[in-house]
């Protein structure tokens, strides 16, 4: 079936609200019929109902049923029963490349004396495309949002992502969306749709600079995407490869939902598909992780070129992002808190490329990120991180990992004994600067969450900055008592706290805490995290921002 020349699809992959505007009697009927368990060949205890703006995505017990919405949006084209029937059939092919224990084939919806039904005899209204159900609690963001994903999982997942890339279909047919040409009208034409969010979502100033990075970006590497187009590196790959769409199921680790509906959105470079889950990952604040998928996959693959092309694919993929999220922003069936968020959202993702990939601050960098117990350096520090992709090193877990325990065991020793000693204190900063040197080594941004209430500790990590040449700026979180008081009240019976600091720790800290006046101004930031958050972020970004 003929292709459509697209636009950016993933504005089609935005979630859309469990129900419209109306609830659930503003669904099709057909959809409504289907929320029925007895509407399944094996009745489930109940059916969930999920959406995207081209599918809902029906949840039934073991099984998902994922049907085609009848939209024609430029960039695809389901319009017809004949069209949707197509690309069900084709998202199942191509899928079973990666997960065919997931794909299991395409059904019919029919209608039966007046009853909708999924499969067997009756007129066919409808078909769907359906999958084995995958573990909620295996998807990679819930891994990642329990602290669950690791190193060797990023080895795995880089591992298999090789293996499918050298498995792919390439040639001439492949490669043409590869080119030099091809790579710059798909540049020109996201920088066009984002030009209509300038000045909402993006400042003009940042848009300029990115345009004129892309175009310099492009230019200089002309000769390096010719050569990567000549040695097979444009694959017929996933098209869609962020953490949404990897699953780890008893240990193995399940990528699915590649695009099914554009050829030219799925074969790519093999780096702009490794760039968009080292996006995401950056984007969750783990840079450290992304390095290590980054770097397994070249392992694996032996493509250490992709390296040079990384910073321009992860600009790409998070400028979209922060398209598809500007233009949920405008999305009318969403309430005004979602289209905030939204909002906030699509200027993350425009931090992060303007910020982390393209020039808007230093890299490698140091940060100082310290303050009272309480005072929300933790909280600022993983914030900075999905702007400024940087590799955050905390005081805390350092401490108990040179322990031997693990980040959120309670360890309610005396101030200033036992695993709060000096000695140990020191033995903390010493491992935390020496992680901070291995990483500025190579050219890693890192921010050190501590307290760094004395100035000697300061001094120590200005001094790594000077030795490893890059620039260093000190933040200073602070805070009402009454704040930092309420705060420690309510991480004390919080699962995931990784600080043993009570209500008489931070007193005690307070008592004895050395002013950072010995810094010099324009590197020593303060800024109050009883305001909010974005406020603080936007202050250090600023602040970063003037080093370069």
């Amino acid at each position: 079936m003929a292709e459509r020349k697209p636009l950016e699809y993933e504005a089609a992959t935005v979630a859309a609200p469990t129900a419209p505007p109306g609830g659930e009697e503003a669904l099709p009927p057909l959809i409504r019929a289907l929320l029925d368990p007895a509407a399944y060949p094996e009745p489930p205890p109940t059916v969930e109902l999920r959406q995207t703006h081209i599918s809902y995505v029906l949840l039934a017990g073991e099984y998902v049923y994922k049907i085609k919405k009848p939209v024609a949006l430029g960039f695809l084209d389901y319009s017809t029963p004949r069209r949707r029937a197509y690309y069900c059939r084709r998202e199942v092919q191509l899928n079973r490349r990666l997960a065919p224990e997931v794909y299991l084939g395409v059904v019919p919806i029919v209608e039966r004396r007046g009853r909708v039904r999924v499969g067997g005899p009756g007129r066919v209204r409808e078909r769907a495309v359906l999958m084995r159900r995958l573990p909620e609690a295996g998807m990679l963001p819930q891994l990642l949002a329990r602290g669950a994903a690791t190193p060797a999982l990023m080895e795995q997942i880089a591992a298999r992502l090789a293996a499918f890339h050298a498995a792919a279909a390439h040639g001439p047919r492949v490669a043409r969306y590869g080119s030099p040409a091809a790579v710059r009208r798909t540049a020109e034409e996201n920088l066009a749709r984002i030009r209509a969010y300038v000045g909402r979502t993006l400042a003009a100033a940042r848009y300029d600079h990115l345009a004129a990075w892309t175009t310099a970006f492009l230019t200089a590497q002309r000769p390096l995407l010719r050569e990567r187009v000549r040695a097979g590196r444009i694959r017929d790959g996933h098209g869609d490869l962020h953490a949404a769409s990897i699953c780890v199921v008893d240990g193995e680790v399940v990528l699915f939902d590649c695009i099914e509906f554009s050829s030219r959105l799925r074969c790519t470079d093999v780096a702009a598909e490794v760039a968009f889950l080292a996006m995401d990952l950056d984007h969750y604040g783990r840079a450290e992780l992304a390095a290590a998928f980054v770097d397994a996959y070249v392992a694996a693959s032996g493509d250490a070129a992709l390296r040079q092309l990384l910073p321009y694919y992860q600009a790409q993929r998070a400028l979209v992002r922060g398209l598809v999220a500007s233009i949920a922003a405008d999305d009318a069936a969403l309430d005004a808190a979602a289209r905030a968020g939204q909002a906030a959202l699509a200027r993350s993702y425009f931090d992060l490329a303007y910020y982390a990939y393209t020039g808007g601050a230093p890299r490698p960098l140091l940060l100082l990120v310290g303050g009272l117990p309480a005072s929300g350096k933790s909280t600022l520090a993983q914030a900075l991180a999905s702007r400024l992709a940087l590799v955050v090193l905390n005081s805390d877990v350092v401490r108990k990992r040179l322990a031997g325990l693990a980040p959120t065991a309670r360890a309610r020793a005396r101030y200033g004994a036992g695993l709060y000693s000096a000695a140990a204190t020191e033995a903390t900063y010493a491992a935390l600067l020496a992680e901070a040197r291995a990483w500025l080594a190579r050219g890693y941004p890192v921010a050190l969450d501590a307290t760094f209430r004395h100035a000697a500790h300061r001094a120590q990590a200005v001094a790594l900055a000077e030795a490893c040449g890059v620039p260093w700026l000190a933040v200073e979180c602070v805070c009402p008592p009454a704040v930092a008081r309420g705060r420690l009240a309510a991480r004390d019976t919080a699962a995931e706290t990784v600080s043993d600091a009570d209500w008489a720790v931070y007193e005690q800290l307070a008592a004895a805490w050395e002013p950072w006046t010995e810094l010099a101004p324009a590197r020593h930031l303060v800024v109050d995290t009883a305001e909010p958050l974005e406020q603080s972020v936007a202050a250090v970004l600023t602040a970063a921002g003037r080093l370069r």
